[in-house]
């Protein structure tokens, strides 16, 4: 039954994801983002459906979720989920 849909991943460039994690210092935040962000595209990829598509602006994040067999497309404006969205579904 998955099989039947495909899945879109927004992910905020990991420098700029989980801002709300004050008082943890700036790389392991990016680094907390990235381990979350990477484990979705994982759990995406290998739940069996007819692709995922992540979109986000960080060139070397988009490298890594390709390596795990998700296409990827550059989201536009990092600031904005549902721009981020209407441009992947495009």
């Amino acid at each position: 039954m998955l099989s039947e849909f495909a899945l879109v991943v927004p992910v905020k460039p990991p420098n700029v994801g989980k801002s709300r994690l004050t008082g943890v210092p700036a790389d392991q935040r990016r680094a907390l983002a990235q381990a979350f962000a990477l484990d979705t595209v994982a759990v995406c990829v290998e739940a069996g459906t007819a692709g995922v598509l992540v979109t986000t602006d960080d060139a070397r994040f988009s490298a890594r979720c390709r390596e795990l067999g998700a296409a990827t497309v550059p989201d536009g404006d990092t600031n904005d989920l549902n721009a981020a969205l209407s441009q992947a579904a495009a």
